[in-house]
């Protein structure tokens, strides 16, 4: 998502779980509703184990705490979700509303140079222009 970054988080005690984090600003008043899903991933394409569930991050609470399957509740298919010693867990998310919260707008320097600012440097003949910083 743009604007906003995440951090994900994994826990391998008495449970199987994963959470994430909205890593933004502290400072500005914000919020961002989301629908996740938990996935354990069968790793040979059989049924993965799927938990959803919704958060609300917020300037104040940025963590949903770790989405947890407790490791006796896979069961005796736990065993089917190992692969070389390792499990695969996938943290799935859609944002269903965000507010405070404004996308930096990336600029592509591979395009041709147009003119959109005030300032022009000529660069062996060539204006090049430029952003006006304060």
């Amino acid at each position: 998502v743009k604007g906003v970054p995440w951090k994900a988080r994994a826990c391998r005690t008495k449970f199987i779980g994963a959470g994430l984090e909205c890593m933004h600003s502290q400072l500005t008043p914000w919020n961002i509703s989301v629908n996740a899903e938990l996935v354990l991933v069968h790793p040979n394409n059989g049924k993965h184990i799927v938990v959803p569930y919704q958060r609300e991050f917020r300037q104040c609470r940025n963590n949903c705490n770790a989405i947890l399957m407790k490791k006796k509740d896979v069961g005796k298919n736990a065993k089917k979700f190992i692969k070389d010693g390792k499990i695969t867990i996938e943290i799935r998310f859609w944002i269903c509303k965000m507010n405070g919260v404004r996308a930096i707008q990336q600029v592509d320097f591979t395009g041709p140079n147009e003119p959109s600012h005030d300032i022009a440097l000529v660069v062996e003949g060539e204006k090049v222009y430029a952003s006006k910083q304060v």
